[in-house]
């Protein structure tokens, strides 16, 4: 283990999150310098794995969103409060939604991240006006609900580190199959990806969409959002 890495132990009901947890580590400071602040969860007792430190959404990033919904449901006059977060990681853009009381699905495929999501859930439980949330051990492109959602949050793997020399990351990524599976649940979605993506291929696949840059705290372009659907029309 590397010596600047922390083994945090905490127990919750009748399991036990027994991970290490990387307070600071050389290889992963360049995605995280101190002046970056990616969530002031991390200051509440935020459980990550190694993955989610460095691919955690930027706070800013969902801030933009969640404006961008409000004023959607203000011109639709939509009063569905639900989203399904497919990819839902350890929750860093599903405690966003809750704690401006949207009902969250959480969607992702290993149990051990929905265990960390659960506990980072935990955390928020007491504030006022939370939404409640739904984490679901699942194969996204499996998964199966009669529920119809306001939008999905669509945060895709990216493929690890090396995204940023892919040529193809939007077929990598494989947005035409995920996207096939939202549709099953929703008629408007965001997603968040990488710099790299093809505009002309998303516009193929979601349709029309509004594409933006998205940025961190700093300004800097860390990736792209895609609004689409009538919600955001």
């Amino acid at each position: 283990m590397n010596s600047h890495s922390l083994e945090i132990k905490k127990k919750k009901n009748n399991w036990e999150i027994d991970s290490y947890t990387l307070v600071y580590s050389p290889d992963l400071a360049k995605f995280h310098p101190k002046k970056r602040i990616l969530t002031s969860l991390l200051e509440e007792g935020f459980m990550l794995d190694e993955v989610d430190w460095y691919s955690l959404s930027p706070e800013s990033i969902l801030d933009v969103c969640i404006k961008q919904i409000n004023r959607a449901k203000i011109r639709t006059l939509s009063f569905n409060n639900n989203i399904l977060c497919a990819f839902s990681g350890v929750g860093g853009d599903v405690i966003p939604f809750l704690r401006n009381g949207f009902n969250v699905t959480a969607v992702d495929i290993e149990y051990k991240k929905i265990k960390y999501l659960k506990e980072n859930c935990s955390i928020i439980q007491k504030e006022n006006g939370i939404g409640e949330v739904t984490p679901i051990v699942s194969d996204f492109l499996k998964f199966k609900t009669d529920q119809k959602y306001l939008l999905a949050f669509v945060t895709p793997p990216w493929g690890g580190l090396s995204y940023k020399e892919n040529n193809s990351i939007t077929e990598s990524i494989g947005i035409k199959e995920i996207h096939k599976q939202v549709m099953k649940f929703t008629d408007s979605s965001i997603y968040f990806l990488p710099k790299n993506s093809n505009h002309s291929s998303l516009k193929g696949i979601l349709g029309k969409c509004k594409i933006m840059e998205a940025k961190d705290h700093r300004g800097i372009p860390v990736g792209i959002l895609t609004f689409q659907g009538p919600l955001f029309s």
